[in-house]
């Protein structure tokens, strides 16, 4: 509520944050119900979907028991090869040094990861990594890098609910056994 009384340009950087996990969040949930053709790689929602969405979205004191989704919910099996393919972008965003012995252990797990998720049609690899618009993870800046961890994990979590992990919002699992 605090985001509809706050002037517009004096936002604090996290509600900023918190509204951009948001529209994340229902652009996700609105490709899981057809409402947007295709989900892009990890970034933030494009114009053309923001305004899909917010066609799709009711007007202010609208009955919101009378909404009817336009389209009947993707494919289970879609939704959940989605969910994974989002699971190995978070992953790789969270990858680092410390977690590896060595940073040639590092790379090798990487590349096993990136060779697998290729050959299932999940992700493309390029130099041994993760491509993520057209350029290796690993080329990534420090800001770019942390985006993509934000993006696919907002990601992550929609595709888990859509998938009915969870009883609410705030109780969704992040990472299944």
């Amino acid at each position: 509520m605090q985001v509809l009384r706050t002037e517009a340009g004096s936002m604090s950087p996290d509600t900023l944050d918190h509204c951009s996990e948001a529209l994340i969040a229902a652009e996700t949930l609105c490709w899981s119900f057809g409402l947007i053709d295709q989900l892009p790689e990890p970034s933030f929602p494009s114009s053309s979907s923001v305004e899909r969405m917010f066609r799709w979205a009711p007007e202010p004191w609208a009955d919101i028991d009378s909404i009817r989704l336009p389209h009947e919910m993707r494919d289970e099996a879609l939704i959940a090869q989605e969910r994974e393919r989002r699971e190995l972008w978070s992953w790789r965003a969270t990858v680092r040094a410390e977690d590896a012995t060595s940073p040639g252990e590092l790379r090798a797990i990487i590349c096993k990861t990136a060779k697998e998720a290729d050959d299932a049609s999940l992700l493309t690899m390029l130099d041994g990594d993760f491509s993520y618009f057209g350029e290796p993870v690993s080329n990534l800046s420090a800001d770019r890098f942390a985006e993509l961890g934000g993006i696919s994990l907002a990601q992550v979590t929609s595709l888990n609910w859509a998938c009915g992990f969870g009883d609410s919002w705030d109780s969704i699992p992040l990472f299944l056994d």
